[in-house]
């Protein structure tokens, strides 16, 4: 999603270090510090990433992005993975699409402010730890 203030991702990759492992990240780049702006930089070179462990246990998550657990039948993973990402990345990423949004969102989203590198912190007034 690209707004007038940020470019906002959900990522799934394979795991560079378990093998049969999927990981996620979702956040943003601010535009105002990101400097030439491609419409798609890198997922890791972000200004705020979060994860959908945030809103649930970490241990489902993990379950349903793995490989090699067979506990899901047919397409059972997938539409679990869908409907989480419907219920919880993409009002997350709605809430941080604009700069007010994102700094509404560190009141709403618990700990949000510990995701932020510290670019983001001073660009949004929020105080960072030296």
């Amino acid at each position: 999603m690209v707004t007038k203030d940020c470019i906002c991702f959900f990522n799934i990759e394979k795991s560079r270090y378990a093998s049969g492992h999927y990981g996620h990240v979702m956040g943003c780049f601010l535009k105002e510090i990101h400097g030439e702006i491609d419409l798609f930089p890198k997922p890791h070179e972000n200004h705020l990433q979060y994860d959908l462990g945030e809103f649930m246990d970490r241990r489902l998550v993990k379950k349903m992005f793995s490989l090699n657990n067979s506990d899901y039948e047919n397409d059972e993973r997938e539409v679990i993975i869908t409907e989480i990402v419907a219920k919880y990345a993409l009002p997350f990423l709605q809430d941080i699409s604009t700069k007010k949004g994102l700094v509404d969102a560190v009141g709403k989203y618990k700990g949000l402010e510990h995701w932020m590198n510290v670019k983001m912190k001073k660009a949004l007034s929020i105080p960072f730890e030296d």
